[in-house]
């Protein structure tokens, strides 16, 4: 038995259903396979799933893993597809560096299919610093629905149960709604605000 479901916070297996996931990680499968090579970048706010989205898309296909760093101006991985994580460190690099390291992942996506993820603010600071990046292309990570947030909820909920249900309690429908619109759709919000609720009404 789960003492409170909604931890951890970070989606689980279960949560891999989501209809964004899928639908994401096809429009992505669907860019790849019209070239193998090209920059693409999923814009949306922490917590939106952009990381389960990639992985979903990448399934079993052989790829590297990089952390944006400084040596991403000299050098590249050599594998077709490369997954860039971090892409706002950017920001905090020198001008002359940031450029080169742009300009180095422009190069390489000719050859190359890159990935990445950022929140759109950054993403925006980026674009007007580096032009380069408008080659990229942009697929911008929708907010999670009511009914999606709702079909969440319930699915942590019955990890409690011996018998699945479609029941919201310890919450209502109508509360329900209130911390999906608090959150914006987030999906990270949302179950955080839900465990901080849990624990008071249940997990004592």
């Amino acid at each position: 038995m789960i003492l409170n479901p909604f931890v951890p916070i970070e989606p689980i297996r279960l949560e891999k259903s989501d209809k964004r996931i899928k639908r994401i990680a096809k429009r992505i499968d669907e860019i790849y396979k019209k070239s193998k090579h090209g920059l693409v970048i999923l814009i949306g706010e922490r917590g939106y799933g952009g990381t389960h989205m990639i992985h979903e898309f990448l399934g079993k296909k052989k790829h590297s893993y990089v952390i944006m760093n400084d040596n991403l101006a000299v050098e590249m991985p050599k594998s077709k597809i490369v997954v860039i994580d971090d892409f706002e460190n950017l920001l905090a690099m020198n001008e002359s560096i940031k450029k080169a390291v742009v300009e180095n992942i422009v190069n390489a996506s000719k050859k190359q299919f890159i990935i990445t993820k950022i929140d759109e603010k950054k993403f925006s600071l980026l674009l007007k610093e580096l032009p380069k990046l408008k080659s990229a292309k942009r697929i911008i990570i929708p907010s999670m629905s009511f009914e999606e947030a709702k079909e969440m909820i319930i699915q942590r909920l019955n990890l409690t149960r011996d018998k699945p249900s479609k029941s919201l309690k310890p919450f209502t429908e109508k509360e329900l709604k209130h911390i999906w619109k608090k959150a914006k759709g987030n999906p990270r919000i949302i179950l955080m605000i839900c465990s901080i609720i849990y624990n008071e009404r249940v997990a004592r």
